[in-house]
């Protein structure tokens, strides 16, 4: 795993009289604020290259936590194609009451260095006409160095599954 801080230190001088007259007295502050690095990363799968209407498609998201502090509140939402119907039992881990994968699906916590996956199933429609596109994300809270929670977001990872018409047509 990776970890890291960044260390940002302002300084500030000014100046001011005391009384009519004296000479001008200078003042300086300085402040540090370190927080350390987060890495966190997301990728989708599927277990197919290309489908037709009715296929079954499986996809896999998994959350990564490449760093040396546990992500905890880890969320996954996914925007699915308007192609597909999700099989809703077949989401893993189950989600809580009120939850979907378009409004997202808790992971809860992710100790540092460590991966939890998200799984489920989803058949193409009949009137499946274009490329099947899935965007995800996932959003987590973590501790920074000085003890303050933070939230973040994942980049959003995409797959594209092209769909394969069950018509053929055969030009002589």
């Amino acid at each position: 795993g990776r970890d890291c801080s960044i260390t940002n230190t302002a300084t500030a001088q000014g100046y001011y009289i005391p009384q009519a007259g004296a000479d001008p007295v200078i003042v300086t502050g300085e402040d540090s604020l370190t927080l350390g690095c987060i890495f966190a990363d997301i990728v989708k799968t599927a277990d197919v290259e290309n489908a037709r209407p009715g296929d079954m498609i499986r996809y896999t998201i998994t959350f990564k936590n490449m760093s040396g502090r546990e992500m905890y509140n880890v969320k996954i939402t996914d925007t699915l194609s308007q192609y597909l119907n999700v099989i809703a039992t077949s989401i893993m881990p189950v989600p809580q009451a009120g939850e979907s994968l378009e409004s997202g699906v808790t992971l809860g916590r992710v100790p540092a260095n460590s991966q939890r996956t998200l799984t489920f199933a989803a058949r193409v429609t009949a009137d499946a006409s274009e490329d099947i596109v899935n965007r995800a994300f996932a959003d987590f809270s973590f501790r920074d160095a000085g003890g303050m929670e933070q939230t973040a977001s994942t980049h959003i990872t995409t797959v594209t599954t092209p769909i394969y018409s069950n018509q053929l047509e055969v030009v002589k």
